[in-house]
């Protein structure tokens, strides 16, 4: 069972990764379909925060301790500040070096961390894990920064195995990681999941398709429902 999970969350990894570095190249398919897409990806993913990540946070939180709901906090205000600091510099078409090495080392971080997640839910329930694959794998899919155009090849690449190499990490620490420090880094997530599909999901004003945000809700809402049974 532990290789099965290992293999799980190793493929897991790649498609995610996969899916990261030609994130932009899968854009131009369904570029005519944009508000279709997204609106689609804001359903499940709004649907995953609310019925099944932030549950499970808050029930290790309230049975450690209260104050690791900063950790929310923390994931969506560092995200906040980074992502105006970008947007700041790419309306003007220039995009720092220090910049540049800023938004790569927050993505390789989040992505460290969410290859560690995946790991540890996987050895929860298989069922657990899947859940968190499929809105990740989808918002990974629809979701570019700035500074993912103007990056080198080689640090996409680098970038596309940092999911990877959080589960390698989960895979030797996982018999010894603090319960307060998964918990943390679940939270965070969460903050940083919340922020993300707030900010770059949920169509504004007259875009998007709110039936296709619907479908979203109707198609994952009862699979976590479900799950809550097995």
């Amino acid at each position: 069972m532990e290789q099965l999970i290992l293999i799980i969350a190793l493929l897991m990894a790649t498609v995610i990764g996969s899916a990261q570095f030609f994130s932009e190249r899968f854009s131009k398919f369904y570029r005519p379909y944009y508000n279709q897409t997204i609106s689609l990806s804001a359903g499940i993913s709004v649907t995953y925060i609310f019925l099944e990540l932030f549950p499970t946070f808050s029930e290790r939180a309230v049975n450690l301790n209260e104050y690791l709901f900063i950790s929310p906090l923390v994931g969506f205000i560092i995200f906040h500040f980074f992502e105006k600091h970008v947007y700041h510099h790419y309306e003007k078409k220039v995009i720092k070096k220090e910049l540049l090495i800023e938004g790569i080392l927050i993505s390789f971080i989040y992505h460290i961390i969410l290859g560690i997640i995946i790991f540890n839910f996987l050895n929860e329930s298989i069922e657990k894990g899947l859940l968190l694959f499929f809105p990740i794998l989808i918002f990974t899919v629809v979701s570019i920064l700035s500074f993912n155009r103007v990056i080198s090849i080689k640090i996409n690449l680098l970038l596309s195995f940092s999911t990877l190499i959080g589960v390698i990490i989960a895979l030797f620490i996982f018999s010894i990681i603090d319960n307060y420090v998964l918990t943390f880094l679940i939270g965070f997530l969460n903050g940083v999941l919340m922020f993300s599909v707030f900010r770059h999901s949920l169509p504004w004003g007259r875009d998007g398709k709110p039936l296709f945000f619907i479908l979203g809700i109707i198609l994952y809402s009862p699979l976590i429902i479900l799950s809550w049974s097995i």
